[in-house]
């Protein structure tokens, strides 16, 4: 609606609608050829109202189509520096790019938190000395060592003790019952002899105990003598003794041949009886 107000204004402006020759033109410029550095340009001026149109010349324009190339970069505290160069006509020029003032952080050094005290990690930036500070929370995590403050027995519980090394927090434990007995009390109950004997061992912490075998000495004892064959003159003879402890061990040994008999003289009668006890003959 608008557009069409206007176009009749615009006709009624250059004299369309009536009679009247005469009448002034309401141009519209257009760039149809923009100016550049080394070049003019060109406007066309169009009449929205008859369509009349006419041109002029754009001069030639201080505008530069410039390329940049940077030489230096900026950092977060320099300035930097860049080279333009026109595209169309070769003109240069430098440019100064402004300090970023974005630091580029590295940690640099740290503080480690302990279980109460909060740590510390220290930044630098790389490009300047620019630093910050950041607060690292306290872990929480003890640093525990270990310490049996009793010993454990055969029947009772003992006790282990955990100690932080930073802060001296602590807690217990109990150390179960070894279930091991010392058996150190000894009482003899059977002295050995070629035959085991028996000892029990106490422990030394509770009542239990426990017998064992002591191993024989090999001592036998050989006390009565029984003779297998009687010795002669021209044989030893034999006997044999049991071990009187009852482990059926038994010796045997030789019993000495007797002495020869002497032979007796010729005319020697033997003497009978009391006096005048001697036979005759006649």
């Amino acid at each position: 609606m608008l557009l069409a107000v206007l176009l009749l204004a615009a006709l009624a402006a250059c004299g369309k609608n009536n009679d009247n020759t005469a009448h002034k033109h309401n141009y519209i410029e257009k760039v149809t050829k923009p100016a550049t550095c080394v070049e003019e340009g060109l406007a066309t001026y169009t009449c929205y109202g008859c369509g009349d149109t006419y041109t002029k010349p754009i001069p030639v324009s201080d505008i530069h189509k410039y390329k940049k190339t940077v030489i230096k970069e900026a950092t977060c505290a320099e300035d930097g520096e860049a080279s333009l160069l026109c595209e169309l006509c070769g003109a240069t020029k430098t440019e100064i790019i402004p300090a970023t003032g974005n630091h580029m952080y590295v940690l640099k050094e740290t503080q480690p938190a302990t279980c109460v005290a909060e740590g510390k990690e220290i930044y630098q930036c790389q490009n300047c000395d620019s630093t910050f500070e950041d607060t690292v929370p306290p872990t929480g995590k003890h640093i525990y060592e270990s310490l049996v403050t009793k010993e454990p027995t055969c029947v009772l519980e003992g006790t282990m003790t955990y100690t932080c090394t930073v802060c001296g927090d602590s807690y217990t434990e109990p150390i179960p019952a070894t279930g091991k007995h010392n058996y150190i009390r000894e009482e003899i109950l059977k002295q050995p002899t070629c035959v085991k004997g028996q000892k029990k061992l106490t422990c030394a912490t509770c009542s239990d105990f426990i017998v064992e075998d002591i191993p024989p000495t090999e001592d036998h004892v050989y006390k009565e003598w029984l003779v297998l064959r009687a010795p002669t003159t021209t044989e030893p003879g034999l006997e044999r003794s049991f071990c009187d402890n009852g482990c059926g061990n038994f010796f045997e040994r030789e019993i000495p041949a007797l002495p020869p008999e002497e032979p007796e003289e010729p005319g020697e009668e033997p003497a009978e009886g009391g006096e005048g006890g001697q036979t005759g003959g006649n």
